[in-house]
């Protein structure tokens, strides 16, 4: 196997997470249990991981250019998991939009993206996410 192969196996297995990571994709749907499990506790991590390393850059123009280039980061990755919600209600990303209303909004928010359920059949955005059951061959039943 030549070191190109080995590149663009890396390559191919990397572009595929990225397609379909909960975090970095816009990509498709996710359940209320990915939402929780795989969306909101890895944010909550990231955001303490974020409030540490801010507190310890330096205060000058290169630690203010970090900060504001992991907030970015931050937001995309929060806008991909809420947005995977949405689709999962067949909804559309520009309901975002409603979610800025003060109070009413941040409500809504928790409250749609948290707790309701999605759509139980195929929409618009795909597929609703298989559960992580346990599947058993049935054939030499």
């Amino acid at each position: 196997m030549s070191s190109n192969d080995t590149q663009s196996a890396w390559y191919h297995r990397l572009d595929n997470w990225l397609r379909t990571s909960t975090l970095y994709s816009f990509d498709g749907r996710i359940s209320i249990k990915t939402f929780w499990l795989r969306g909101v506790l890895p944010l909550i991590g990231l955001w303490v991981l974020f409030l540490l390393i801010i507190a310890y850059l330096p205060d000058n123009t290169f630690g203010a250019i970090v900060a504001i280039l992991l907030l970015l980061k931050f937001v995309g990755m929060v806008l991909a998991v809420v947005v995977k919600r949405l689709h999962d209600r067949d909804k559309s990303m520009w309901w975002i939009a409603l979610y800025f209303i003060p109070i009413i909004g941040a409500v809504w928010a928790f409250i749609e993206l948290g707790f309701l359920d999605g759509t139980p059949v195929e929409n618009r955005y795909g597929n609703p996410q298989v559960s992580q059951k346990w599947v058993t061959d049935d054939a030499g039943d």
